[in-house]
């Protein structure tokens, strides 16, 4: 009897099951579907009503009442699960937890989704596909729009079948799944890639009246005293850099200021690339001039290179120490001298940096004490609080183990760069030409690193190299709204056991853990029987 009783139960949920495939099948609420409802929902209230008194000993037992207590209980559970849900879709934080920051979108994608953030107006994105075959071939960009909403509210993007919504496709003049539509108030852009750099570059488009950033000028890269070759294949050279550079920025020109020739006027930035020899006089005059005009450098100097450098740059209330950093804490092994610094103060140039800079062979760089009046020096960048900057040569050759002792136990940040602005030339002495405007009104600003290797072919691609390059110029340029920043690679991080790790995995998994679980079912089979 109960054999049959369940037979019936089975086939009344059968029947409510075909019901509803064939309502999905037939995309309508029809006759089959219908009959398949009616059948089955008919069976099971005959089944309630054959079995009544055997259903009312059931639900008030004593049984039903534990079961309504543990139902009560997981449906609290799963209600207070939904609310987590509902409170994460709101209120949520994404974590990067890779090394490269892969998953986390770019600098200036990032600094122009703050922009948009003060504003008033949504931006708005339209992506378009067709069927479900292509929404999944969309996957990935959608991945990175998600990324790019969670950074802005007034970002927002929406998908676009084009089979089925054809008159928003031809009000938008699309007719192909390849382009995307993005509107900003009355301003529309068409763009065609799903690279982050083109997206990114779009919305600085839409958020500057339509304009892109365009090329001002060159920059100029000073030669003639031992800079690294800009030529690629060179076994010291910035090719890397140079074409980042072109691509990102503008021109780039060289430049001698040997024969007397001053800075051209057509200058955006002049680059010093750690000089191994000092200027000569009329080539520092020729800076000078420029910088007084409104002109905007970048200077790399070396450890115990170009020291005339360093005393030229004493009148901007930067102080170049003669001496080179270690930091044994974020050191190479066994090579302190190259190491990674992330200890970013606040900053336009470094702002919402995640990751560090590789530098190698670096002196230090630090505001000038007393500073100069009106020049504000601000440190970029320092190393750990293990470092050293030691100025003895002889003494790191022939008792470097003091040194290394001497940045462990008392060692402490130290800075590797500085960027330097200026309130107003009133606030300088009557004699000095040391800063002013140009006839834009451009004001001078100058950076100084303490070191050239970061920005070298094989250092330029290490983690946040290259963005300290690009931003630094976009940031000397005037542009700080526009800096930019490289896109995330992937790298592999193989992971490699010594044998005796290898040992050891496989002592733990073949046989400490078997032997763990018999002996725990021994101890548990002799436990029982000791209890009978």
């Amino acid at each position: 009897m109960a054999a049959s009783k369940f037979a019936l139960f089975v086939a009344a949920v059968m029947l409510l099951v075909a019901g509803y495939v064939l309502q999905v099948v037939q995309l309508e609420l029809g006759l089959w579907p219908l009959l398949a409802y009616g059948a089955g929902g008919a069976l099971l209230s005959w089944l309630v009503v054959a079995n009544r008194s055997e259903l009312v000993k059931t639900i008030t037992g004593r049984g039903a009442r534990h079961g309504a207590a543990s139902v009560v209980m997981t449906v609290g559970f799963i209600g207070i699960l939904v609310v987590a849900a509902l409170f994460s879709e709101k209120h949520h934080y994404r974590l990067d937890l890779t090394k490269s920051k892969t998953h986390t979108v770019a600098l200036q994608s990032r600094q122009l989704l703050n922009k948009l953030e003060q504003d008033t107006l949504d931006l708005q994105m339209y992506v378009f596909y067709r069927g479900e075959s292509g929404l999944r071939g969309k996957q990935g960009l959608v991945d990175l729009l998600d990324t790019y909403k969670y950074h802005s509210d007034r970002f927002r993007y929406e998908l676009v079948d084009i089979d089925r919504n054809p008159m928003l496709a031809m009000q938008l003049g699309i007719t192909s799944t390849s382009a995307m539509i993005l509107t900003y108030g009355e301003r529309q852009q068409k763009i065609y890639s799903e690279q982050e750099a083109k997206i990114t570059q779009a919305i600085a488009g839409l958020l500057d009246s339509g304009t892109s950033a365009g090329k001002a000028g060159t920059i100029f890269y000073l030669t003639g005293h031992g800079e690294p070759s800009l030529a690629p294949g060179e076994g010291y050279s910035m090719s890397e850099a140079l074409a980042a550079v072109k691509e990102q920025i503008g021109p780039v020109s060289e430049l001698v200021l040997a024969a007397g020739q001053s800075v051209p006027d057509t200058a955006e930035v002049l680059v010093i690339a750690g000089p191994q020899t000092d200027l000569l006089p009329s080539e520092l005059s020729a800076i000078e001039s420029y910088i007084s005009g409104g002109g905007s450098v970048l200077f790399m100097v070396e450890p115990f290179m170009a020291d005339s450098l360093g005393a030229f740059l004493t009148r901007y209330g930067v102080a170049v120490g003669g001496d080179v950093v270690i930091d044994m804490f974020k050191g190479a092994p066994n090579q302190p001298f190259a190491f990674l610094a992330d200890d970013y103060p606040s900053h336009e140039i470094t702002r919402f940096f995640e990751v560090g800079a590789v530098f190698d062979m670096a002196r230090s760089v630090k505001p000038l004490d007393p500073p100069v009046p009106g020049a504000e020096v601000t440190i970029l960048v320092r190393s750990s609080d293990k470092s050293v900057a030691e100025s003895d040569q002889q003494r790191l050759q022939a008792d470097f183990s003091a040194v290394v002792e001497g940045a462990i136990n008392n060692g402490a940040p130290v800075p590797l760069a500085v960027a330097v602005t200026f309130s107003d030339q009133r606030g300088f002495p009557a004699d000095s030409t040391i800063a002013g405007q140009g006839a834009e009104g451009k004001t001078s600003r100058l950076v100084v690193f303490g070191d050239r290797h970061l920005f070298i072919d094989g250092y330029l691609g290490q983690l946040g190299n290259r963005d300290l390059l690009l931003n630094t110029l976009r940031w000397l340029g005037g542009q700080a709204d526009e800096i930019t920043i490289a896109p995330k690679v992937s790298t592999d991080t193989p992971l490699i056991l010594r044998d005796g790790q290898l040992m050891m995995i496989g002592l733990v998994s073949v046989v400490m853990l078997p032997l763990a679980v018999i002996f725990t079912g021994i101890f548990v089979w002799v436990r029982r029987r000791a209890k009978r």
